[in-house]
């Protein structure tokens, strides 16, 4: 462990729990990520809690509109003593800029007594904070591919894909992909369908012209893949992949989460 880490543990065993009552569900929790805190941000919103992120665009003002409306601002220390008597009292607290996101985390859960629970694991999206998906069959994510030139899919030409195909159906008979702890598609709780919400013949979301984001998406990973799940505020797309499960086994070595 660190220094900074093990001073960010002895400040966490001396500063007061905020909630000695009860434990209280993720998503009944709000904060604002600083710059520096980007790491922390996503870790917030991989566990249920929602986080606005203050990238650089951020002004005082927004940030006291916000916390405003019951969000507590977390920052580093140095800001901290500067803001704190800005805020409303109570809504700003610091965090160690150098200790690691997952630290960070331990301590945001541990002060606010935050339950992890089974639903409330990557019910958010880690990129921006919605939580509203689109759910999308394999067939209607193929055709969003073959409108996107970006796509890795679409991009590959033929005669290169069939070895490599080859190889991860081969890999998938042998290694399926990891559903330990929650159900995937449990994990999303706002869900639309595809056909009622995305125009087929742009790929963007009708709402608000959000173009999805398939570039990454690549063939094999399509072959072992029935069913997706599209951020309705980004466009990222969501899948039972090796991420899913190992932010599920990253929270239970971390003892952060409650059957």
């Amino acid at each position: 462990m660190s220094p900074s880490e093990e001073a960010l543990k002895l400040e966490l065993a001396a500063f007061p729990v905020m909630n000695l009552d009860a434990a209280i569900a993720a998503s009944a929790k709000k904060f604002i990520c600083d710059t520096h805190l980007e790491g922390l941000s996503r870790r917030l919103r991989n566990i249920g809690v929602d986080t606005e992120f203050a990238d650089k665009t951020w002004t005082e003002k927004r940030i006291l509109e916000q916390t405003m409306r019951d969000r507590i601002f977390l920052t580093s220390p140095a800001r901290w003593a500067i803001v704190r008597k800005q805020l409303p009292r109570g809504c700003c607290f610091s965090i160690s800029n150098n200790a690691k996101a997952i630290r960070q985390l331990e301590y945001v859960v541990r002060m606010f007594n935050i339950a992890i629970t089974r639903d409330s694991v990557l019910s958010r999206c880690s990129s921006c904070n919605g939580d509203v998906f689109i759910h999308a069959t394999r067939h209607e994510v193929m055709l969003l591919v073959k409108l996107s030139p970006t796509s890795e899919v679409a991009s590959t030409p033929q005669s290169a894909q069939p070895a490599r195909s080859t190889r991860c159906t081969e890999n998938t008979r042998d290694n399926p992909i990891p559903t330990a702890g929650p159900d995937f598609a449990t994990c999303f709780k706002n869900v639309v369908e595809a056909r009622e919400t995305i125009d087929f013949l742009t790929g963007k979301v009708t709402l608000n012209g959000i173009s999805v984001d398939v570039g990454s998406l690549q063939e094999f990973k399509m072959s072992r893949v029935k069913d997706y799940y599209i951020c309705s505020s980004c466009g990222k797309v969501y899948w039972p992949g090796t991420h899913f499960g190992r932010t599920w086994h990253f929270l239970i070595a971390n003892k952060l989460v409650q059957a």
